[in-house]
């Protein structure tokens, strides 16, 4: 993550609680915000967080119509579509459905799953 001059894409699984954990811990480390991607991914944290099994610091999680008032180096985008869902939140960013988000020269995108056998392509 201090490695990625840009801002940090993360695609993985949006049941995988943990791995999403740890990337809220790494980004508040690193003092990068956090913009959720996915309505799978907002709806499992939200059930994570009424059950107590995710934690989230103030502040952290940030909306895409605010991403505009943040710098591309302080910001992680987590979101679906490691498996390369037409309709997740990923390929929406591809396909430049998300208003004032275009991946740049200086960002990463990592993502973060194993291919579900038959998704290789």
């Amino acid at each position: 993550m201090n490695k990625t001059p840009g801002r940090l894409f993360l695609a993985t699984f949006s049941s995988n609680i943990h791995r999403l954990q740890t990337l809220v811990d790494e980004a508040y480390a690193a003092g990068r915000v956090v913009c959720l991607l996915g309505r799978s991914l907002e709806r499992n944290l939200a059930v994570a967080r009424e059950r107590r099994r995710f934690k989230l610091p103030d502040d952290i999680l940030i909306a895409p119509a605010d991403l505009h008032h943040y710098k591309p180096e302080q910001v992680v985008v987590a979101c679906t579509g490691s498996q390369g869902e037409p309709q997740s939140g990923l390929m929406r960013i591809l396909r430049g459905e998300v208003k004032g988000l275009k991946m740049g020269p200086k960002d990463r995108l990592v993502l973060s799953s194993r291919a579900i056998p038959g998704n290789e392509v």
